[in-house]
């Protein structure tokens, strides 16, 4: 029987103020209710924040104005509204509205403190002394030295594992660093962190991989604080221990999966510290697979599909189309592709060989293309002549209604069912008017559509809207806001997209016939700086379907690029499973698919630090192709170990 020792130390008890500040005791007992009631960088109220569309430095801040006031209530019980201009600082408030006017709330993109790599904190004082007359945007005199204090501290807008080693918030580092500033020594500046005798900020282990059918017996020491050790999804666990206190249970795995485990802080039984029991059966162990970098010189790929010889065809934004070899992969730009506006998110998108290609020769493109009232969405065929490295024949077939003064929500995926039709997915061109007037359900245009087609560019005569007078008939489906991956299903035929959301909200879909799939009317996501919630929930909408995978807004998101799925014996481990390119993640997702029960499983490339745009199976070796978006990138093969 395998033995697995777990010790963990209270969060509420690690911070000793005893040797503190004595001319600062209001604001060390704002501090210590804050501890108690986790509001730190790990646990934060659940509904507080997003309720009053606050970042946890906001709520920091409003809690150690007024902890005097309001430490003696409930984390999630009856706490002062943000909106009670009586319990809230005036200055304060003002800065949050410039906040507001900046971009710069919770989940936004941040490109004034990307800009100047801050963190929201110190922003946050910042943004107060603007308004006391220091209005340069781009530089704030006073913080000169605190910046280059952050910076040697990795207390910046991308490197803070200082403040995540001590498991404070960036508003309480951000308060520490601003007491060294001037003449201050930093290292004398706060003892309340700098000192602290036997800190351990998490518990260990807090990931476990066992096998299907262990039987495993969990020794749990308390060294600090009151907590206990528990598996939900089992009912088992140890009762509550005082520190020092050690204890154990015995729990036999019978089923693989992943089971979550939780040390619970003092008596908060649905609070804590959580890990994850990973219980494997042999099938799911660990793919050993090998990243190559196998031709370079890519700017912006885009689309990837495969020739039936395993010859890759590959589009770039700004217009090229690049014929890469599979033996020795030699790369080979195509000419008389068609001319595109590649500004913004346009330019050469998708491409599609032809199901029976070379025998039909055509290769299928979707590009952004502009008239004299803006730009839209196009789909052209042309035939691929590889013996002088062109197209020709060049048919222009679809083109969305209508032009839109705009560069971005193409969406222009594209691809083939198993029946031979054609789909392609045009995005909702950036409209914000979140109501039933929005584009995407505005049902006499093309935007936030899947349209189906004849391999021609002529409606097939069974799409479910020919004769609706109030639905065009090139669409299959409509409610979707930008559609950048598109696949089919080996096994059942479905079509599968994956969707951007506004703030969050990002989905997955299974595309049904004549499906309203919501946008913006039914949606997880919310609007990008203020994180209001946009729509309804789908679920509580019977008239739109339901993404069968989602982000809601708050969980950091998944901005979604293109899929496949994985049907060769090559990664037998893999096969029948979902690999999705994360764009802002930086890494490519990998999905287990059971039915319409989707899963996240261990993503692959996440150590690169890619953009993932596109992703694409070659059938004739098994191997998965992934483009990257950037300048100069490569082409990525992943193949089995040898």
């Amino acid at each position: 029987m395998k033995k697995i020792l777990i010790s963990i130390l209270s969060l509420i008890t690690i911070f000793n103020f005893a040797n503190a500040y004595e001319n600062d005791q209001e604001f060390i007992e704002a501090l210590d209710w804050m501890h108690e009631n986790n509001l730190t960088q790990y646990y934060t109220p659940s509904g507080f924040m997003p309720e009053n569309e606050l970042t946890r430095e906001q709520a920091a801040h409003f809690f150690v104005n007024f902890a005097m006031q309001v430490k003696g209530m409930e984390a999630e019980g009856d706490m002062p509204e943000y909106q009670d201009s009586d319990q809230f600082d005036e200055t304060l408030a003002e800065s949050i509205n410039l906040a507001y006017q900046m971009d710069l709330m919770s989940g936004s993109d941040g490109n004034f403190m990307a800009k100047n790599n801050i963190t929201r904190a110190e922003f946050f004082t910042v943004a107060v002394r603007m308004l006391e007359g220091e209005q340069d945007q781009n530089v704030d005199p006073w913080w000169e030295n605190y910046f280059q204090k952050a910076m040697e501290l990795e207390l910046t807008q991308e490197t803070n594992a200082w403040e995540q080693d001590r498991n404070i918030s960036r508003y309480e580092a951000a308060l520490i660093l601003s007491r060294a500033s001037d003449d201050v020594d930093y290292e004398e500046a706060d003892h309340r962190v700098l000192e602290i005798e036997g800190y351990d900020r998490t518990f260990e282990p807090d990931e476990i991989e066992i096998e299907e059918g262990d039987t495993v017996e969990f020794e749990f020491t308390n060294t600090g604080g009151t907590h206990d050790f528990y598996i939900p999804e089992l009912d088992e666990g140890t009762g509550m221990l005082e520190e020092g206190e050690t204890d154990s249970v015995v729990v036999t795995f019978e089923e693989a999966g992943e089971y979550e485990f939780i040390c619970t802080v003092g008596n908060h039984a649905e609070e804590g510290m959580t890990g994850v029991i990973n219980v494997i059966s042999e099938e799911d162990e660990y793919v050993q697979h090998q990243v190559d970098e196998v031709a370079h010189g890519f700017n912006q790929a885009w689309g990837i599909d495969f020739l039936p010889d395993g010859d890759i065809l590959i589009t770039e934004k700004g217009g090229n189309l690049v014929h890469v070899q599979i033996d020795g992969y030699e790369t080979t730009n195509i000419a008389n592709t068609p001319e595109v506006d590649s500004g913004g998110q346009g330019g050469l998108l998708d491409i599609a060989v032809h199901p029976n290609f070379p025998d039909q020769n055509w290769i299928y493109l979707t590009y952004s293309a502009a008239n004299d009232e803006g730009t839209s969405t196009y789909l052209a065929r042309a035939q691929l002549n590889l013996e002088d490295n062109e197209l020709y024949d060049m048919e222009e077939l679809f083109v969305a209604d209508p032009h839109v003064d705009s560069q971005q929500h193409y969406g222009s995926r594209v691809n083939f069912d198993n029946d031979g039709y054609v789909y392609m997915t045009i995005g909702d061109r950036g409209d914000k008017t979140f109501d039933e007037t929005h584009n995407s359900q505005d049902t006499q245009n093309h935007l936030g559509t899947t349209i189906r087609l004849s391999q021609d560019g002529s409606i097939p005569q069974d799409n479910p809207f020919v004769g609706d007078d109030d639905i065009l008939d090139e669409i299959y489906s409509y409610g979707h806001r930008n559609s950048q991956g598109m696949t089919i299903h080996p096994e059942t035929g479905d079509i599968w997209q994956s969707e951007h959301g506004e703030q969050d909200g990002d989905e997955i879909n299974i595309i049904h016939e004549g499906g309203n799939y919501g946008w913006p009317l039914a949606t997880y996501g919310c609007t990008y700086g203020m994180g209001t919630e946009i729509g309804t929930y789908p679920e509580d909408n019977p008239d739109t379907v339901n993404p069968i995978y989602y982000w809601e807004c708050g969980s950091g998101g998944f901005p979604p690029a293109g899929m496949t799925f994985i049907s060769t014996d090559t990664f037998p481990q893999w096969q029948g499973d979902l690999f999705l390119g994360n764009l802002a993640g930086t890494y490519l997702g990998h999905f287990e698919v059971d039915g319409e029960n989707v899963s996240e499983s261990e993503p692959l490339l996440a150590d690169r630090g890619d953009r993932i745009r596109d992703v694409g199976e070659n059938l004739t070796n098994g191997y998965i192709y992934v483009l990257v978006d950037d300048s100069d990138a490569p082409l990525l093969r992943i193949t089995p170990s040898e």
